[in-house]
């Protein structure tokens, strides 16, 4: 008879989780199975909601250094910084965002 010892796995690691450097572009279609090719502007189907999603994208290319947010006079306005590192996918998300310009407010999103 032969004995093989139980894995032992350590208690404080959530194996649930997706990795923390994933973009929510990359979660939103290998989790929910959503993309821009199936979410709408005005859709509000589903478990993920375009609004979240692009809020989460926004929120992670200027905690990675891709897009800088200002508020002026009770103005939201994001700028472009760098194209350089990233990937198509999230190109194509910028160019649909600013729409060839360097700089928007809140107001102008998508318009």
């Amino acid at each position: 008879m032969r004995w093989t010892k139980e894995p032992s796995f350590p208690y404080d690691v959530r194996i649930y989780e997706a990795p923390q450097d994933l973009s929510p572009l990359v979660l939103a279609k290998n989790i929910y199975n959503q993309s821009f090719d199936k979410t709408g502007l005005g859709e509000e189907s589903g478990h993920l909601k375009f609004k979240n999603t692009v809020q989460a994208i926004i929120l992670d290319l200027i905690d990675r250094g891709y897009i800088a947010y200002s508020q002026e006079n009770g103005v939201d306005t994001l700028r472009r910084i760098s194209k350089v590192g990233l990937a198509d996918y999230e190109f194509d998300f910028l160019e649909m965002l600013f729409d060839d310009r360097i700089e928007i407010t809140d107001r102008e999103r998508f318009s």
